[in-house]
Formats: C-alpha cells, sequence, structure tokens
C-alpha cells in the first residue's frame, strides 16, 4: 500500500509539473502569435 500511495503521489506531481509547463508554453504561444499577427498588420 506503501508503495502504491507513493507512486500516486508521484504520478500527481508530474501530472501537476506538466499542466504548469503546460500552461505557461500554451501563454507563451498566444503572445508570440499576438506579436506576430500584429507585426503582419503594421
Amino acid at each position: 500500500m506503501e508503495t502504491l500511495e507513493c507512486v500516486g503521489y508521484s504520478l500527481i506531481e508530474i501530472l501537476g509539473f506538466l499542466f504548469l509547463n503546460l500552461s505557461v508554453f500554451y501563454r507563451s504561444c498566444v503572445k508570440c502569435k499576438v506579436k506576430v499577427c500584429n507585426d503582419q498588420f503594421k
């Protein structure tokens, strides 16, 4: 049981880490797209 609990917690931490990285990556991607759009319309 202890090993299963450890695996569960590490999985949650890994998923949270991935989710945070994806949200940061998504935000920077959106910023880049907005910047590219603004540069095209200038």
